[in-house]
């Protein structure tokens, strides 16, 4: 029974991660860390642009926003989860899940059209209990389907630096 609620609160871990990507949402998202430490993040086989590193929270934000903000909207669907726990008890574990992340940019009002793109890949993360919470230690992206519409990244992360799009909730 104890397996069964740690991994109904890893995986509602894992779509707050994803509501606080879909909603902008700072705090929400630096809830999921332990504050200022820092984290393995690879995203380096989805964007190819943004190297593998070591990141806190608020660095992690930084490199993730200005792709966020300049969509229309953004939802990730998560499905398949596979939870393993680490060793004794059930304080860490790792997480292999598929995600859906759609993505557009609504244009109509400028005269053009609604354009999308979806990210299919897996999230592995590495969660733990700290202060009474999962939090995550390390996350990895990988997007293992090829991208429909790429090039919609770059126009985000312009439209980002121009002002264009959603705006954070702080």
């Amino acid at each position: 029974m104890e397996s069964l609620l740690a991994k109904a609160s890893i995986q509602e871990t894992l779509h707050r991660l994803a509501y606080a990507q879909d909603e902008l949402d700072r705090s929400a998202l630096q809830d999921l860390f332990i504050p200022n430490e820092p984290i393995p993040f690879d995203a380096s086989h989805h964007m190819s642009h943004i190297p593998a590193a070591e990141v806190t929270p608020d660095q992690l934000w930084e490199a993730v926003y200005p792709h966020s903000a300049g969509f229309t909207a953004t939802r990730h669907m998560l499905g398949n989860m596979l939870v393993t726990f680490e060793g004794e008890g059930f304080t860490k574990a790792h997480v292999k899940c598929q995600i859906d992340a759609y993505h557009c940019i609504d244009r109509r009002e400028e005269g053009g059209a609604l354009e999308s793109v979806t990210a299919r890949g897996l999230w592995l993360m590495d969660v733990e209990v700290w202060e009474g919470k999962w939090v995550f230690r390390k996350i990895t992206i990988r997007r293992d389907v090829p991208l429909d519409h790429p090039e919609l990244y770059a126009v985000a992360v312009e439209r980002s630096g121009k002002g264009m799009g959603r705006k954070a909730k702080e």
